[in-house]
C-alpha cells in the first residue's frame, strides 16, 4: 500500500497502523493516506490476509467511524 497509494492514486502521505483517539472513542486504521494539494483526498485501507464474509461489514464500520474530523486528530 505504501507504494500503490502514491503511484496509482497520488497520495502524498501514507501512514500504516494509525491510531486516533477523540472524545472517548478510538479508531485504528491499517493504512491512512492523503493528498492535501490539488486533489485533497483521504484514503483508508483495511488490509486482510484472509477475506471473510464479515470483511465488507468491518470496512463499512471503519468508514462510518471516520468522519472528516478524524483527519485532524
Amino acid at each position: 500500500m505504501t507504494k500503490v497509494l502514491p503511484e496509482k492514486f497520488g497520495a502524498e502521505t501514507v501512514a500504516p497502523r494509525v491510531k486516533a483517539h477523540r472524545g472517548g472513542q478510538s479508531l485504528e486504521l491499517d493504512v491512512l493516506a492523503y493528498s492535501n494539494g490539488k486533489r485533497n483526498e483521504v484514503f483508508v485501507a483495511e488490509v486482510k490476509s484472509q477475506v471473510t464474509q464479515d470483511s465488507p461489514d468491518r470496512l463499512n464500520e471503519v468508514l462510518e467511524a471516520f468522519p472528516r474530523s478524524w483527519a485532524y486528530a
